[in-house]
């Protein structure tokens, strides 16, 4: 068979028809308008949500069908030149059209339990070279095939039909690029579509019941790479003996539900990609400290990492602090923090430069010496000796009572948290890269309990 210069209109209806399925004629029986409808569905035209279960007497039509034997056909070879498809969507509203042209290629020979060879070479809406190559068998009682196709640079404000219906806006730019690889044997579908989209700019809002209830330019802001590049995996599979079975239905379903989860696990997404998992969420601290430990940092290098390929991310911070768990350790770094002040003050006195606090080593020497004076210059009521003086005691003892009468409140509590969000911030734009602006540290938290969930010692992040 040759076939140059043809053209086909492929329509599907407002009901969800292909225009195609009405070539074959159906009694008119109940049972075979049911098992009629069911046929689309297990080829693989959209099901819409409407649609109600099969009776039993359709369900054993629709297996008939399935199970109809072998067409006695074969085609030696079909040769394509010069052909043009148009494809109108009247499902969607408004309706969508796409233009396949320059079609040609060859298929088969096409025989029932044979595979035959597939290949098609096109463009589509004049601009996007299209490529399918594979083998198939469309004669057998069961479809069998192995196809793959490959689509680059096509333009996607042309899908605002569809992205208006069921992410909720029109597309204002980009291109798509799709590489998929489908295989159907017993009934069985496995396919993995390959999905490239570059510099994907959303435009207006469209007020859409269908459409996702999530925070779609975050889930955009997420997939998008610093050079504005989306790159998707999405593997299908399914059965052809289910009735409802709708490819395309399953697709969008794998694409939503990936959306759905970039944007309630985004640091689950993140960790895949840049390694840490979904501990990228946060960083600990020990008890009563906001200094950064060795584990924490990686986890900050991994999260700067992906901030500077998602330049669209914005990061906010929340420091928080738990009275169960920092109480006794904060108690214990203002222990420290008096200890060092005395070491750091008889420096000064000797004309050593010592930049900060936090620079002051002591040795297992000095500890007792510099101990004892804070204690000395501690306010509250200390033991005496027998003639009136402060009585000197053992390291414990003098630890101790300052442990003692050190404050660890609300407010200390408070302010423990805001620098372990300080902290984490800090390291982030300073050591990872991030710009300032782009980095908000939010109000502090004191509370044990959050959610009904224990609360540990930690600086939390989140997206937007």
């Amino acid at each position: 068979v040759s076939l140059s210069d043809f053209f086909a209109k492929i329509i599907l209806s407002a009901n969800g028809r292909l225009n195609l399925k009405d070539i074959l004629k159906h009694a008119d029986t109940p049972a075979n308008t049911e098992a009629a409808a069911a046929v689309p569905a297990v080829l693989g035209t959209p099901v819409t949500p409407a649609t109600k279960p099969l009776s039993p007497a359709a369900q054993a039509n629709a297996v008939t069908v399935a199970s109809t034997p072998p067409l006695p056909v074969r085609i030696g070879k079909i040769t394509l030149q010069g052909g043009r498809v148009d494809f109108t969507d009247n499902f969607i509203k408004p309706n969508y059209s796409a233009n396949l042209s320059a079609l040609g290629g060859r298929i088969g020979p096409l025989q029932a339990g044979t595979l035959g060879d597939v290949e098609i070479r096109g463009m589509v809406n004049t601009s996007a070279p299209l490529e399918i190559l594979g083998k198939i068998d469309p004669f057998s009682s069961v479809l069998a095939l192995d196809i793959a196709a490959k689509a680059k640079s096509i333009d996607l404000p042309t899908f605002s039909p569809y992205s208006g219906k069921y992410v909720g806006y029109v597309i204002e730019k980009g291109k798509l690029s799709v590489d998929v690889k489908y295989r159907v044997a017993n009934g069985e579908l496995t396919a993995q579509n390959s999905i490239f989209i570059d510099q994907l700019t959303l435009g207006d809002r469209v007020d859409s019941p269908d459409a996702l209830s999530i925070p779609v330019t975050l889930a955009v802001a997420l997939l998008k790479n610093s050079r504005g590049e989306i790159d998707i995996q999405l593997p299908v599979s399914g059965s052809l003996n289910d009735p409802k079975f709708s490819i395309g239905s399953l697709i969008w379903q794998v694409l939503g539900n990936l959306l759905v989860k970039a944007v309630t696990s985004p640091f689950a997404l993140l960790g895949s990609l840049f390694g840490g998992g979904e501990e990228l969420s946060h960083v600990e601290f020990a008890a009563g400290r906001a200094q950064l430990e060795p584990e924490a940092e990686k986890r900050l290098q991994s999260l700067a990492k992906a901030l500077s390929d998602r330049n669209g991310l914005k990061l906010e911070i929340t420091g928080r602090a738990d009275p169960d768990n920092d109480r006794e350790g904060l108690k214990r770094v203002v222990l420290e923090r008096k200890v060092g002040a005395q070491k750091l003050a008889e420096s000064v006195k000797r004309g050593e430069a010592v930049a900060s606090l936090q620079d002051v080593k002591l040795t297992g020497d000095e500890y007792p010496k510099y101990l004892e004076l804070a204690y000395r210059e501690e306010k509250f009521p200390k033991p005496k000796n027998l003639i009136g003086f402060t009585k000197t005691l053992p390291v414990a003892e003098m630890e101790q009572l300052m442990l003692t009468h050190i404050e660890a409140g609300k407010d200390e509590m408070q302010q423990l948290a805001e620098r372990r969000a300080r902290a984490a911030r800090d390291w982030i734009v300073d050591k990872g890269g991030i710009a300032a602006e782009r980095v908000f540290v939010l109000a502090p938290k004191v509370e044990t309990e959050a959610d009904g969930k224990k609360v540990s010692n930690r600086a939390e992040f989140s997206l937007r």
